[in-house]
Formats: C-alpha cells, structure tokens, sequence
C-alpha cells in the first residue's frame, strides 16, 4: 500500500510539475508573443513615423521648389520690366538725339531793330517790354543788337516777327528771324 501511495504521490508529483512546465512555456509564449506583438506596435509606428516624416520632407521640398519658382517668375518679370523701361528709356534719348540732329538746339531770335547807342536802345526795349514781349539786348561791332524772343521753333518766331512789323504803335518798319546763339553757348 505504501508503495502504491508512493507510486501515486510520485505520479501526481509528476503531473504537478509536467503541469507547472507546461504552465512556464504557456507564460513563456505568452511573453514571447507580448513581446513580438510590442516589437510588432513599435515597428509600425516607427515605420508611420518615418511615413510623416517623409510626408513633410516632400512637403516641404514642394514649398521649397513652389517658392524658388515663384523668386524665379518674380526675377524673371523684373528683368523684363527693367529691360522695357530701358528700351523706353533708349528710345527717348534716340528720339531727343534725332530732334537735336534735325532741329538743333537751336533759338530762333527775332532782331528787331540795330541801335546807334544805348539811349536809342533802352528807349526800343522799353516800347517792346511794355507790349509784354521777352527783349534781350546784344552789343555788336555796329551798335547794339535788340531781340524779341527766344523761341524754340522757327515757325513762333515768325509769327512774332510778323506780329511786330503789323503792330503800328511800335513803329518797326522791319524785322527778320535769325538763328540765335548766346555768346556763352558758343
């Protein structure tokens, strides 16, 4: 009988420990699987992680590249407004040159009179200024010069020439344009 209580003890002792083993591999898969499961969790939100990531680097890249193409457009209609306003600009001095070329710088002038001395020619340029025209006075070799004028076109002063020769109350017998420049433009 003892050696059957042994036999029993022993049998259940047996199972007892078949059964704590079999209950350390269950905890023992059961962690390695806990830990495969968090090594799993970690490996995806590390791989979302780097997705974001490389979501906003593309994102970024592509503000970067819109921007650098935005400064390129704005440089390239800067230039291009820089280059019409310089077109603009040489075409103005082309057209000042050619006015210079065809019309010169020149005043045109109309004598009025050639007086003997300053008295006869303070007593002119005192008729004339009271009529409101522009007088200028210039000595000469023969006597002093009085001028109405300037203009810049030849067709004005000839109209002031005529209007000075009709004025009866000035009394010029004659009057003639003539191409004018100051002594100090000489």
């Amino acid at each position: 009988v003892d050696t059957q209580k042994r036999e029993a003890e022993k049998k259940t002792l047996e199972q007892q420990r078949l059964a704590a083993d079999a209950q350390k591999k269950a905890d023992q898969l059961k962690k390695e699987q806990e830990a495969k499961r968090k090594a799993d969790a970690d490996k995806k939100a590390a791989d979302e992680k780097q997705r974001q990531l490389d979501a906003e680097k593309k994102a970024s890249e592509a503000k970067r590249k819109a921007e650098a193409e935005k400064k390129a457009q704005e440089d390239k209609k800067r230039k291009e407004d820089d280059a019409k306003k310089e077109d603009a600009k040489k075409k103005a001095e082309a057209e000042k040159a050619r006015e210079l070329l065809e019309h010169g710088d020149k005043n045109w002038m109309v004598q009025v009179a050639l007086a003997a001395n300053q008295a006869n020619a303070d007593a002119v340029v005192s008729k004339l200024r009271a009529k409101g025209y522009k007088v200028t006075t210039s000595p000469t070799s023969k006597g002093i010069r009085i001028m109405v004028g300037p203009s810049k076109d030849r067709d004005a002063a000839d109209a002031a020439r005529k209007k000075i020769v009709t004025d009866q109350s000035l009394n010029m017998k004659s009057a003639w344009v003539i191409d004018w420049v100051p002594l100090d433009q000489r």
